[in-house]
């Protein structure tokens, strides 16, 4: 049943005697229940108990909420949009985000909400100014539960007024004093941004995002605990670090939630966003994808639909939100839930923009998943095809590489780009290719001629894959090409049936997971199984 301060703080205990893996790590005492349980009562008096002849009976609907009311309920009571000392886990769930996000009505955010103030709605100046932030504040119109969002219907035009969002009433003492969180947030800045930034010629995470944890405590804490834990994946920094802050995070954040104001403001966009990558990270600690902060950005997204892109951070923030939507509908294989409209409306995908054809190219591989993995017609093969074949042939000349070497020996290529978009475009091209290659509609369903045309498709993707892993390998401090590498490896990776070739895929999934901290240990178990290696 686990340990006492495993329950008391929602982790899921792993039972070891006399002390648990997690209290160990964490320096704490391992305490235990008594073994001692209560029986079931047989008393006599259990029997005798009867209702009248005349009682009156209610008929209850199939779903029932029983709410205790009482003071002394209300003051006892740790609701989870009101906790009082959270100290919540990583591996909680961290669906508790995703469920409070997922119960707010979208139709309360229908229209671009006028007379707020909100962070997007202020200059850099007056957002950044930090000491007369607290000063801006308006009287807010604060619902008591999330669901009370649903009073505001589609057709009202008459929004609450909002104040600022809670979220920047506590700001962090800055300069920092600690010189840890110094640390983790210049390898945040330096490392970490890196796994957002790469389509993004301004760096939001890289300048704008640290800017804005000068007065948001708990942006800088989502900051602070993704550094800790990439650094725990790939150096020998204490794991625990990064749950401390985790938890200092969710303290603050999860409370205001109940704050309209924080719904509809960017800096929680960007907060649920770090905090996915961290969810991610910790497949390897939990040994499975929890998905609860992905379901907060779905939920955000859906719900911010009208406000749309209207400011740069949010653009980046919604990007990268697509980034790991695909990589999650590529892992589990459904289609992306996302409103793809919306990133075709973006600002990010104009031919103007420098960084366009990288972004085309990733809603091109989101747009693909949908066809591979949902309902989409048959008829819209050609026109992905077609599109994808375009896209490479007539890229622009800036954005082809400068240096291309193919291997002699059958490994991998050696293909080199001038900038981190031009590598992702590519990478994000070819993944593409590889889907629309093995759901093409028209390869034969039985008979020769099946098989005829499955070893051509087995032949292009493999091409593929290598290509895949020639450009990560060839550009290493992209670690974002890496981890599209070895999706491509987790996805068609058996098809390789050559010994070397095997081992060269599987150095390349150990060799992201040493450099990069990205977990892959599952699909190395899954490769090794597929390849029938034993050892």
């Amino acid at each position: 049943m686990g340990c006492k301060s495993c329950r008391k703080r929602h982790y899921k205990c792993d039972d070891q005697q006399p002390q648990c893996g997690r209290c160990m790590r964490a320096g704490r005492s391992c305490i235990r229940d008594s073994e001692v349980r209560f029986r079931s009562s047989t008393h006599a008096i259990s029997q005798t108990l009867t209702f009248p002849s005349n009682q009156t009976w209610l008929p209850l609907p199939p779903n029932v909420d029983f709410v205790d009311e009482t003071s002394e309920a209300k003051q006892g009571i740790e609701h989870i949009n009101h906790p009082r000392n959270p100290s919540i886990g990583l591996n909680t769930h961290t669906s508790t985000l995703g469920r409070v996000l997922h119960n707010w009505s979208p139709g309360l955010l229908s229209s671009k909400l006028t007379g707020s103030s909100t962070t997007a709605d202020l200059s850099d100046a007056e957002v950044f100014s930090g000491s007369n932030i607290s000063s801006r504040v308006t009287p807010a119109r604060v619902s008591s539960t999330p669901s009370s969002f649903a009073k505001y219907s589609n057709n009202e035009r008459t929004p609450p007024t909002y104040g600022i969002s809670q979220i920047y009433l506590n700001p962090p003492i800055w300069p920092l004093e600690s010189a840890e969180e110094a640390g983790l947030l210049q390898h945040f800045i330096e490392v970490v941004s890196l796994f957002f930034d790469f389509c993004d010629q301004e760096r939001h995470f890289a300048t704008v995002v640290p800017q804005r944890a000068r007065v948001c405590r708990t942006l800088l804490n989502a900051i602070l605990a993704l550094s800790a834990r990439h650094l725990s994946r790939t150096t020998d920094f204490k794991s625990f670090v990064a749950d401390q802050y985790y938890e200092k995070c969710l303290h603050t954040l999860i409370p205001a939630l109940d704050d309209d104001a924080t719904i509809i403001d960017e800096t929680l966009f960007v907060i649920v966003v770090i905090l996915r990558l961290l969810e991610e990270f910790d497949v390897s600690v939990l040994g499975s994808d929890a998905q609860g902060h992905l379901l907060g950005a779905q939920s955000l997204t859906h719900a911010q639909e009208k406000i749309g892109m209207d400011s740069s951070l949010r653009q980046a923030a919604y990007w990268a939100c697509l980034r790991q939507e695909i990589f999650i509908s590529l892992k589990l294989q459904h289609p992306v839930r996302l409103n793809l409209q919306l990133y075709k409306e973006s600002q990010a995908v104009q031919p103007t923009e420098k960084c366009s054809w990288a972004y085309c190219a990733t809603l091109h591989c989101a747009t693909t998943v949908q066809f591979a993995f949902g309902d989409e017609s048959r008829s819209m093969y050609k026109e992905l095809m077609d599109y994808n074949n375009h896209h490479h042939e007539h890229r622009p000349k800036s954005v082809q590489p400068f240096y291309y070497l193919e291997s002699e020996e059958g490994g991998f290529p050696d293909i080199r780009y001038g900038a981190d978009h031009h590598v992702m475009g590519s990478q994000y091209l070819s993944l593409a290719r590889i889907l629309l290659v093995t759901h093409d509609p028209n390869i034969p369903r039985v008979g020769p001629a099946h098989r005829v045309a499955m070893l051509s498709v087995e032949g292009e993707v493999r091409t593929y894959i290598r290509t895949l892993c020639g450009v990560a390998l060839s550009n290493p401090t992209i670690s974002a090409a890496l981890m599209l590498a070895c999706m491509a490896i987790s996805l068609c990776g058996d098809w390789f049936t050559q010994l070397k070739e095997q081992e060269q895929l599987y150095d390349v999934l150990v060799h992201t997971e040493k450099l990069h901290g990205w977990p892959t240990a599952g699909i190395q178990r899954q490769m090794k199984l597929s390849w029938g290696w034993t050892t």
